[in-house]
């Protein structure tokens, strides 16, 4: 996996905070970012319950997603390029509702002119 690109510490908490305001949906509750330094290593962190209630703290470095640590299981040994790959990795009820929300969303594209039966442009209202 190539490395992340963030030009400062905040570039870093505000991508960490968008990909879990994107991934909500998926899990229980998270903390607000927060800056780590590890070993000359900048890392915005957020401590993470999971739909199992299971509680993992994700990192989010130039190398990607980690889970950190999860309330003593070991943590999974690799960085994952997206959240939603890390959360689906420890998370079962991640992938479902991941599953759910897609679902829902092609439900939507499926009704009669994409938009859940709202009005819109419609072929037949053509004069001409």
């Amino acid at each position: 996996m190539d490395a992340l690109l963030f030009t400062s510490p905040e570039g870093l908490l505000g991508e960490l905070q968008a990909e879990l305001d994107d991934n909500a949906y998926g899990i229980q509750s998270f903390t607000f970012p927060a800056l780590a330094d590890l070993d000359g290593c900048l890392q915005a962190r957020s401590t993470v319950v999971l739909l199992e209630d299971t509680q993992v703290v994700i990192a989010l470095d130039g190398s990607g997603y980690t889970a950190v640590h999860a309330d003593g299981d070991t943590s999974l040994d690799k960085s994952f390029e997206t959240l939603p790959a890390l959360l689906a990795a420890l998370s079962p009820g991640f992938g479902a509702a991941m599953h759910n929300r897609l679902y829902e969303k092609l439900l939507v594209l499926a009704e009669p002119n994409g938009n859940n039966g709202q009005g819109g442009d419609d072929d037949d209202d053509f004069d001409g």
